[in-house]
């Protein structure tokens, strides 16, 4: 089965101020100083969809450990742009796995998530019944990503929240501590230089050196 899993996305959130810092890193002296030449030619230069990607696929990876449900990274889908919209993480998940979550439920508690997340409203329109009874009428295998994905949110914040009022999506949330240890072993900064040309990488490169020949030289 295919589901969503929860995720802050890349817009002015603890992922995309991740990614920032990382390219400033890049082109920093040991003083917190940055090269703004390199740093522009690197902004303009960077493949971030592939950044994005290996990003979400580690996310992902982190989800399943972190909260021991069994999901495998599909795919990331980012908008064109973040007036309505946020990037979404796609995994696949076991109709057996997603039973299993889905059996450790307060199903009453479940059921008032679905109606708050699902009732239409001024301003918002939507596409699903608020209703457990009516999801499950055609079967659990009939559920469809956005539907799992839901049931998924409400057993993290059941089991990983103090209250089921609990905002998966604040700073404070239980998802933070998945990308805590991004930046640690260079992974981002690894998959920015990953997308930047020989050229661009060797005048990096360079920079770092000749800082480093300075360093030496004032020693």
């Amino acid at each position: 089965m295919l589901t969503t899993i929860p995720f802050v996305g890349f817009y002015e959130s603890t992922p995309s101020m991740q990614i920032d810092d990382a390219a400033d890193y890049i082109v920093m002296d040991d003083y917190g100083n940055e090269n703004t030449e390199l740093s522009t030619k690197i902004y303009f230069n960077c493949n971030y969809k592939h950044v994005f990607h290996n990003y979400a696929k580690m996310y992902c990876e982190n989800f399943a450990d972190e909260f021991k449900i069994k999901v495998k990274f599909e795919s990331l889908s980012s908008p064109k742009e973040y007036n309505f919209s946020t990037d979404i993480i796609y995994a696949t998940i076991t109709q057996k796995e997603a039973k299993r979550i889905y059996s450790f439920c307060d199903t009453v508690a479940l059921r008032e998530h679905i109606k708050q997340r699902f009732t239409s409203r001024d301003g918002f329109s939507s596409f699903y019944s608020p209703s457990l009874t009516e999801w499950l009428r055609d079967g659990f295998n009939k559920l469809d990503h956005n539907q799992i994905g839901t049931i998924i949110e409400y057993y993290i914040i059941q089991e990983h929240c103090a209250n089921t009022d609990c905002d998966l999506y604040s700073l404070d949330s239980p998802l933070e501590s998945l990308t805590e240890d991004f930046n640690c072993n260079g992974d981002i900064t690894n998959w920015i230089r990953e997308t930047l040309s020989d050229d661009l990488n060797d005048e990096i490169s360079n920079w770092r050196e000749s800082l480093e020949e300075n360093n030496d030289l004032t020693v």
